[in-house]
């Protein structure tokens, strides 16, 4: 069996349930109609009621159930908004200033970058580093050779990696 059930609210009440919302400074919360219709709002709750949603809010309403959006507010702000429309046709939509929106970075983000930037340049170093510590036993055999070619006297050379070490050695040697 198939059940239908009625609700009926006062706009007051839906104006308190957004007002108790406890948003961040700036941002705005509203509830619209199935109709198009401002039935709560915050801030400026009373003003608003009644008023219909923008043309832009209305369209994407019309087009989808839920989005995100530039637009300009009632109160003629730049906002970015986020909506989200029930089954039945009402549309609740929270908000932000652009600005807000597009230039906040959080300061736990601006950290790990940092963080990871100082890694980055920790990691540039010791890598030069370790090229340097391998190229230049490898520069000091090819030394040897060219030493040994020309027939100059070679001294026993220790270059700090083992293997370099065998091949200087045998260098000598011969």
């Amino acid at each position: 069996a198939v059940l239908n059930l009625s609700l009926t609210m006062l706009p007051n009440e839906f104006q308190r349930i957004i007002d108790e919302q406890r948003l961040p400074a700036g941002w705005l919360a509203a509830i619209i109609d199935n109709q198009g219709r401002v039935v709560a709002r915050h801030p400026g709750g009373g003003v608003h009621i009644g008023r219909p949603a923008t043309a832009d809010l209305k369209a994407h309403l019309d087009a989808e159930r839920e989005g995100l959006m530039h637009s300009v507010s009632l109160d003629g702000h730049p906002v970015t908004l986020y909506f989200h429309t029930s089954p039945q046709g009402w549309t609740y939509v929270t908000g932000m200033s652009r600005e807000q929106f597009e230039g906040t970075v959080p300061r736990a983000v601006l950290q790990v970058a940092a963080a990871m930037l100082a890694l980055l340049v920790v990691s540039l170093i010791a890598a030069a580093w370790v090229a340097r510590r391998i190229v230049q036993p490898i520069h000091t055999i090819e030394q040897m050779a060219l030493d040994l070619r020309e027939g100059r006297p070679l001294r026993r050379t220790r270059t700090g990696l083992l293997e370099c070490d065998q091949v200087a050695l045998a260098l000598h040697d011969a």
